[in-house]
């Protein structure tokens, strides 16, 4: 039994079969076999026991490249974010003005076929594990569709793993 550091209280897990990461910043994460974890005496404890945390997003990234959707906006920030850039510094890196990396996070101007497989291959190269080559980018579609892609992660003993993943 694990107890609450504040009252001492057992603290209680609950195995969750579907939890939307949304803390991600994308609305389209779903994580299998993570934990609820919540103090039976305060409730100062109440949350998501998420293991993993660098893999977890490593493995997003990797979906996100290989994906032959094109990025949202959300998704855009998820990868710059991952790289470390601030929107300045992503901005000098791929080539336009900072308004312009805003625009594109939030969705009010589509990012350029060009720089979004910049930003892929950027992002894939900030990984040792992601194979990614100059050809793969070619596949991406030309134009957006909709709906956006639903992805599934399962929690493993090595990390994480791919759950069923609609892309």
């Amino acid at each position: 039994m694990t107890t609450c550091t504040l009252c001492g209280s057992e603290i209680k897990r609950e195995l969750l079969s579907a939890y939307a990461y949304t803390e991600s910043g994308l609305p389209n994460v779903i994580l299998e076999n993570v934990y609820r974890v919540s103090c039976s005496g305060c409730d100062e404890l109440d949350g998501v026991e998420i293991p993993a945390l660098d893999k977890l997003h490593r493995l997003i990234v990797h979906e996100l490249v290989h994906s032959t959707q094109r990025l949202s906006g959300a998704e855009i920030r998820f990868l710059r974010t991952f790289l470390g850039w601030s929107g300045k510094m992503f901005a000098l890196k791929i080539g336009v003005a900072p308004e312009t990396v805003s625009r594109w996070e939030h969705g009010t101007l589509e990012m350029a076929l060009a720089s979004e497989r910049l930003l892929r291959l950027y992002a894939a190269s900030g990984q040792h594990d992601c194979d990614y080559s100059v050809e793969d980018s070619e596949r991406v579609e030309p134009t957006r569709t909709t709906p956006r892609r639903t992805v599934r992660l399962r929690a493993a003993k090595a990390g994480w793993e791919p759950g069923e993943i609609a892309l």
